[in-house]
């Protein structure tokens, strides 16, 4: 929900730590990308209640060409046990990214 208004700095803190500051240098992408919608489907657990994916299917459009897309991603969700099993993510922004722009 962070990601489709907008908020990549607020997200940022739900992703892997690895990840974070990768994610956020792909902030400035997304400011020429509006999404209109997204849907989230159903979380596959593991046995264990550690790790989780999910289907996430955004709508969006670059302002340059107006044409909407549709982008899925498919969200990889993990336990991280050293924040007291906050969950966290491993985005691929770079497949949404180029989704709505083509790059």
């Amino acid at each position: 929900e962070l990601v489709r208004w907008g908020e990549l700095e607020r997200a940022s803190e739900f992703v892997d730590p690895e990840m974070q500051a990768a994610y956020l240098t792909q902030a400035e992408a997304f400011q020429g990308i509006r999404f209109t919608d997204f849907e989230s489907g159903a979380m596959q657990m593991d046995e264990e209640k550690k790790t989780a994916t999910t289907l996430v299917v955004y709508h969006a459009y670059s302002v340059s060409t107006l044409l909407e897309k549709r982008i899925s991603e498919n969200q990889q969700w993990y336990r991280d046990e050293e924040t007291f099993n906050q969950w966290r993510v491993r985005p691929q922004l770079r497949q949404v990214i180029g989704g709505v722009t083509g790059r």
